[in-house]
């Protein structure tokens, strides 16, 4: 083929075409390096029909000394252990000592990332989680230094009641979407 490409029997689109090919098929087989992202979860209420309750009082950011947090586990089970369901965060980008950790590394305390709670249709805030692991599995979630506990809670469950596809639970029944507020103009 090699040298009746030389002597220009065989066109050069057809040449082109084959490396491309070569190029695709190789990279795409090649492996990546991925962020790791983790899924968290909050307990919630669910009312007697079994839809689950995404109102602000079920995302209370608590603790004695600031930054207060949303408590969270990165186990369904321990997030529901005091109550019949679970809503799902995602933490992605996280990192160990500042460097993104390693892939195949299990997060340690200390760790942290993002979650990203969406606010209207095309705005978003990153909230930070941090895994404590006190007690074991634990995640805390806190808001942006300039958004109050409350003004937190309700993007929280605005960001809920927008993707209900995130409840978990046995019995656990998602409540209809609550589309987010438009951009502010």
């Amino acid at each position: 083929m090699f040298s009746k490409l030389l002597r220009g029997q065989i066109p050069m689109k057809r040449v082109i075409g084959l490396v491309l090919l070569l190029v695709i098929t190789t990279f795409s087989f090649l492996p990546t390096s991925e962020a790791l992202a983790v899924d968290i979860y909050r307990g919630v209420d669910k009312r007697p029909n079994n839809k689950v309750k995404l109102n602000a009082s079920q995302f209370q950011f608590t603790g004695q000394q600031e930054p207060r947090t949303l408590s969270t586990f990165n186990n369904l089970g321990l997030a529901t252990g005091y109550k019949p369901c679970g809503y799902m965060f995602t933490v992605q980008n996280i990192e160990h000592n500042g460097n993104p950790l390693p892939e195949g590394q299990d997060p340690q305390a200390g760790d942290n990332g993002q979650v990203h709670i969406q606010i209207t249709q095309d705005k978003e805030a990153l909230y930070t989680a941090t895994f404590d692991n006190a007690p074991p599995g634990h995640w805390g979630i806190t808001h942006p230094d300039n958004v109050t506990d409350g003004e937190a809670k309700q993007a929280v469950s605005k960001h809920a009641k927008a993707n209900p596809g995130n409840v978990r639970g046995d019995n656990c029944i998602a409540p209809d979407p609550v589309p987010l507020p438009l951009p502010n103009n």
